[in-house]
């Protein structure tokens, strides 16, 4: 190391020519043999690429049923997964079949079902319990994705 510095050292006092060049290169073996000799090198958790591991899908589906009544953001997911937007987006699709904020209408949908089907609320206050941002919405909602209105579903 010492060798390497005092090359260093001497190719910024003669500033011959390529010296620059010379030093970069010497720096870099620098680096390398720092690298080697003294670093502490972590990995993070490896998983299969495309696929997120089973703990982080259930840590995931614990903190949407938690959270299933306010606005969940793709950035509060990633953030649950430990991941990067860009990286959990596309780990959360291959596992699943289907895009974050299909699934998490997925399950307000699966949830409004099961207390329509209690019949103990009103529509309205599903539609808030279950994420939606009002009755008109959980309506369209369930008109596109199960073809039937919220008020067929209630139980009466």
């Amino acid at each position: 190391m010492t060798n390497i510095a005092d090359a260093i050292t001497l190719e910024a006092q003669q500033q011959g020519l390529g010296g620059a060049l010379y030093a970069e290169a010497l720096a870099m073996q620098l680096t390398v043999h720092l690298l080697r000799r003294y670093a502490a090198v972590t990995y993070r958790d490896c998983f299969v690429a495309g696929a997120l591991p089973p703990g982080r899908l259930r840590r995931l589906d614990e903190y949407i049923e938690t959270h299933l009544h306010e606005d969940i953001t793709i950035e509060q997911m990633a953030k649950v997964a430990e991941l990067g937007v860009w990286t959990f987006t596309r780990h959360f699709k291959s596992t699943t079949g289907r895009s974050a904020h299909a699934y998490v209408m997925d399950r307000r949908v699966e949830r409004a079902r099961r207390l329509l089907s209690q019949g103990l609320m009103a529509i309205k206050e599903v539609a808030f319990a279950c994420g939606f941002s009002d009755q008109a919405h959980m309506t369209r909602v369930f008109q596109a994705r199960l073809g039937v209105t919220p008020s067929r579903l209630k139980k009466v």
